[in-house]
């Protein structure tokens, strides 16, 4: 484990936060390699109540948000397995959106029938979306709506790097990702400003304990 991450897990208990969680989990049966995840709460029971409904239907089963992050925290064995074999739900809880997450799941899907078009474990082979003759068409259309949602240019200039933007595949053409992306770098650069004004461990340990 990396001496920084032991440091703040002998210590954290000294700097308790109303807003933040800060998990870490080891990956199932790769006992060297661990999973660090920052939450927001508010921001994470919003992002679920938004879309609680489609995230639910995903993962068949019934949650209330609290129960959702409650089986986040706690490692919930169904809920994991439930929810890292969907890409669609696993990108909406990362704030990546509906249009985008779903989007991608669909060119996983189709890209892991690709690559194993000689065998699948599915009861049936996926079938083209209305509209597309063909996988292959289908396959085609989706990359080409997927784009970086931040591009090397505006990483590139941003101040810190271990504060670069936010960035994954998602369609630029769509209003729900227009509009993200504008909340995501105003957000980072309302970051960068605060990183600013002193010391980062002094600013860091500030911003994670105030109410």
């Amino acid at each position: 484990m990396n001496t920084g991450l032991e440091t703040w897990l002998k210590y954290q208990h000294l700097f308790p936060s109303k807003n933040f969680l800060f998990l870490v989990k080891r990956e199932t049966n790769r006992d060297e390699h661990i999973a660090i995840y920052f939450l927001n709460k508010k921001a994470f029971i919003n992002n679920l109540r938004c879309n609680l409904r489609d995230l639910n239907k995903k993962l068949g089963k019934s949650f209330t948000e609290e129960e959702f992050l409650n089986c986040f925290i706690h490692e919930d064995a169904v809920f994991s397995k439930l929810l890292k074999e969907s890409h669609s739900a696993f990108g909406i809880l990362l704030g990546y959106g509906k249009e985008n997450a779903d989007l991608f799941e669909r060119f996983c899907e189709i890209k892991f029938q690709a690559s194993n078009c000689h065998f699948t474990l599915r009861k049936t082979r996926l079938t083209p979306s209305l509209g597309f003759s063909s996988l292959d068409e289908e396959l085609e259309y989706v990359e080409n709506q997927l784009g970086s949602f931040v591009d090397d240019k505006e990483i590139t200039n941003f101040p810190f790097a271990f504060l670069t933007p936010l960035s994954f595949r998602a369609n630029l053409n769509s209003p729900e990702t227009t509009k993200l992306k504008k909340r995501c770098l105003q957000e980072h650069r309302n970051i960068v400003r605060l990183y600013r004004k002193g010391d980062f461990l002094e600013t860091t340990l500030t911003q994670l304990t105030k109410d």
